[in-house]
């Protein structure tokens, strides 16, 4: 019985992220065709790329410390995240796209670090991820499921520009945004007909997910209430 006590958390998670599906159609100046990499290294990708732009981009030279490596832990996504909101409350100098993105950072790095709270059971030794030239193995970590969705899709989308988004409610709900100007863009309509393409084809295999899943959890249910 405790075994499904304990369980109810993970299927109720796993159940509310199978009911909305996301599609995003973006223009990637490039494309490397990687799987994501172990969670720690996933991590460690989105700090880079985080800290990266905010020194480059926008003059933030605080967000690499003379003699730092590449290195992802609570303390460095509160200072990416501390950066984006200082930066965005002075949003009417940035344009659209760059705000997007500083809200994006900002939110993720919310979530990031609430994930290292989780990890971090030992106060006086928080869990800090380091990659360097001497050490290509930073200490490995384990993920709830929930958290490598956070990660994967946040590693996927780095800092790439969504050109449109559909998300569809398992009530039948469905939103579509369009980038401004993409309707005036002579590549707007090919992208609107790959979005599209890409929404019938998420769909169809949506439901299938779902079928299999429903019934998998079902399954699960009903011998954890035999226990």
């Amino acid at each position: 019985m405790k075994a499904a006590v304990a369980l109810t958390p993970r299927l109720r998670t796993l159940a509310e992220n199978i009911l909305t599906l996301e599609i995003n159609t973006i223009v990637s100046p490039h494309i490397e065709a990687e799987k994501m990499p172990p969670p720690e290294h996933a991590l460690i990708d989105i700090a880079n790329e985080y800290r990266s732009w905010l020194r480059d981009r926008r003059g933030r030279a605080d967000m690499w410390r003379e003699g730092e490596v590449s290195e992802a832990s609570q303390d460095v996504f509160r200072r990416i995240r501390s950066a984006s909101n200082e930066l965005l409350e002075s949003a009417l100098a940035h344009p659209p796209s760059e705000t997007n993105l500083l809200e994006r950072m900002k939110t993720n790095s919310d979530q990031f670090i609430s994930i290292f709270a989780r990890l971090n059971d030992n106060p006086g030794k928080p869990v800090l991820l380091q990659r360097s030239d001497e050490n290509h193995q930073p200490t490995p970590v384990e993920l709830l499921p929930e958290e490598l969705v956070v990660v994967r899709k946040a590693w996927e989308l780095m800092l790439d520009e969504v050109m449109m988004q559909t998300t569809i409610q398992i009530d039948g709900d469905v939103l579509t945004r369009i980038r401004r100007g993409l309707i005036a863009d002579p590549d707007g309509a090919l992208l609107m007909k790959l979005h599209d393409k890409s929404v019938s084809t998420s769909t169809a295999f949506w439901g299938k997910l779902v079928d299999i899943l429903g019934g998998a959890l079902k399954g699960l249910v009903d011998l954890f209430a035999g226990i």
